[in-house]
């Protein structure tokens, strides 16, 4: 079923429809017209006469909007709708509105006059419309909210930057974007790949200009180890916490080798308390996978779990419904390390290269650390090799030699 919702909010009115021309075209002539490309929807300030010229463009367009606030409180089939009637939405003294609603059988008449036009696609000319067929292009792909959100906002970042209608960018206008990234924007090697893998959908699937992106090369990849801590330091990071549930999300993380947005996603049914193993649903890559838990982490978490937990999630967040936000994982880490007085430079996922490096120091066959970590190539994992000093501590020094 095809929507047009508003809601009106302190300061703007926001507006989400599918893709539209004419009226992202109408919308846009309204003064403080934006979009937000993180939660999808368009606004404008809230106000009376905004409200009324929004009305206005529903009337002009055949548009039926109706109010969010009221569609989670009314059955579907009972949907307050701007028809014409009069209806007074939440601060705003509502006015009547004639509104010309499509007769009956007015698909029928224009069905007969369809003419499909074959070979011939629409040029994409209009930034807004491209973004939306990019996002349509990547959930039916399935990929990612968190990958959908980012492909946005770089292509709409590389569009604002060439200030081209879409058709018209070539090869140089690509080329000087990234460019742009590297030296005066100062991006990070890991960033500006990830740039490039949304450019080159984008120019691929939306455009069908993937020739663009041939002689584009990628920066070269920094071959930086990952910063491991010791045993001690995990023990001294764990003690410093003395909020339960920030050390039991520690202890999981470090338990299980769980990379940061698996863990705060973690639903009580994940863990089996019998196996000691815990369900990553979702990993990395859409992948699903078993990892282990400790038995000090279970019996804390049995703790934790009394008396019954109010809902799924393992670390639930401050907003009702929704779990733990990776940032705020971030921030308590950051404070264990802070309270531990280690100067590493280390961060949370330190905590999953440390599960590998001490896995692969007791004598754990590589191939089951690969499983455990969810890593699809043997290779990403061999990069521990390189951290472990099981067998550099065998070695002696020649200097040692030399003084002795």
């Amino acid at each position: 079923m095809i929507r047009y919702v508003y809601a009106l909010r302190d300061d703007i009115i926001k507006i989400r429809s599918p893709y539209n021309k004419e009226l992202i075209a109408e919308l846009k002539k309204i003064g403080g017209y934006k979009y937000n490309f993180d939660q999808n929807y368009s606004s404008i300030p809230n106000g009376h006469e905004n409200f009324l010229k929004l009305m206005a463009i529903a009337k002009k367009l055949n548009i039926t909007f109706e109010d969010y606030d009221l569609i989670d409180s009314t059955p579907l089939t009972e949907k307050p709708r701007c028809t014409g009637q009069e209806f007074k939405p939440a601060g705003i003294v509502a006015e009547k509105i004639n509104f010309s609603l499509p007769k009956k059988n007015d698909h029928l008449s224009a069905a007969s006059s369809f003419k499909p036009v074959v070979n011939k696609p629409e040029l994409r000319t209009d930034p807004d419309e491209t973004l939306y067929q990019l996002e349509s292009a990547l959930l039916s792909r399935r990929y990612s909210r968190s990958t959908v959100k980012s492909y946005l906002y770089h292509v709409n970042k590389m569009l604002e930057y060439v200030k081209k209608p879409p058709i018209n960018i070539i090869e140089d206008d690509i080329k000087s974007y990234i460019l742009n990234l590297a030296t005066s924007e100062k991006f990070a090697v890991s960033s500006m790949n990830v740039a490039i893998n949304a450019i080159k959908f984008f120019l691929s699937e939306i455009l069908n200009k993937n020739f663009l992106m041939i002689s584009v090369k990628r920066p070269k990849k920094d071959k930086k180890l990952p910063v491991v801590l010791s045993f001690d330091e995990v023990g001294r990071l764990i003690t410093a916490t003395e909020n339960f549930k920030h050390k039991l999300l520690l202890m999981i993380i470090y338990s299980g080798g769980l990379r940061v947005g698996e863990a705060v996603k973690l639903k009580y049914e994940d863990v089996d308390f019998e196996r000691k193993t815990i369900r990553i649903t979702s990993g990395k890559g859409r992948k699903d996978r078993y990892t282990i838990i400790s038995k000090a982490a279970l019996e804390r978490l049995k703790l934790y779990m009394e008396p019954a937990p109010a809902g799924p999630w393992i670390f639930p967040g401050a907003d009702s419904g929704r779990h733990l936000s990776i940032r705020s994982a971030e921030k308590i880490f950051e404070t264990a390390l802070h309270k531990a007085a280690i100067k590493k430079t280390a961060s949370v996922h330190s905590l999953r290269h440390s599960f590998a490096t001490h896995l692969l120091e007791s004598g754990v066959d590589i191939r089951y650390i690969q499983q455990l970590l969810g890593h699809a190539n043997i290779r990403t994992t061999e990069i521990y090799t390189h951290i472990s000093n099981k067998h550099l501590g065998n070695i002696v020094s020649p200097l040692d030699n030399i003084m002795n």
